[in-house]
This record gives C-alpha cells, sequence and structure tokens, in this order.
C-alpha cells in the first residue's frame, strides 16, 4: 500500500502457495477498480475505494483470475558492487 489521504495505491503480488523457503518469484497482478468502488475526483484524478482488509482481499482474488501484469523475479548471478563506508555527518560542517 502506498499513501493513505485521499486514496490509496495498491500493488498487488501473489504466489504459488506451494513455494516454500525464499520466494524468488511473485505473479504481478492487475488492479483494474471495480466500477462500485470507483470514486470520482474533479481535481486531479479517480480514487478506487477499497473499505478494509476483507474488501482488499476479495479484490485481489479476483484480480487473480484476470491476466497478470507482469512477473516480478529475484535476479541470480548478479555481482555485488564494491563496499563503501557511510560518510561520516560530522565531517560536513562548514567553517566560518
Amino acid at each position: 500500500q502506498e499513501g493513505m489521504v485521499l486514496g490509496s495505491e495498491y500493488t498487488l503480488l501473489a504466489r504459488d502457495p506451494d513455494d516454500e523457503g525464499i520466494v524468488t518469484s511473485f505473479r504481478v497482478l492487475q488492479s483494474r477498480c471495480p466500477k462500485k468502488n470507483l470514486l470520482e475526483e474533479r481535481r486531479a484524478r479517480d480514487y478506487c475505494k477499497i473499505n478494509g482488509r476483507a474488501e482488499l482481499l476479495r479484490f485481489a482474488r479476483r484480480m487473480l483470475r484476470e491476466p497478470d501484469y507482469g512477473t516480478l523475479e529475484l535476479a541470480k548471478g548478479i555481482e555485488e558492487g564494491p563496499e563503501t563506508e557511510a560518510s561520516d555527518p560530522s565531517s560536513n560542517s562548514i567553517d566560518d
């Protein structure tokens, strides 16, 4: 969930319930708002009104039946970058 005031945005992810251990892949689900939940806002944009956890779960289950938006996978074999040290905030002072 991103945001709270005047509406939130949701990223719906699903995984195979048989996956055990470290999850390496998620399905990214559609998030088309049902017309009954659409609030038209004149100023900026429309909002999708989801009232609580139970309604969000019903919405997510409905989106499971839609074509996936994409897949999010753990990239393997990526080399790590060089080790770096955090800068010392006290060394950023300005002398007058």
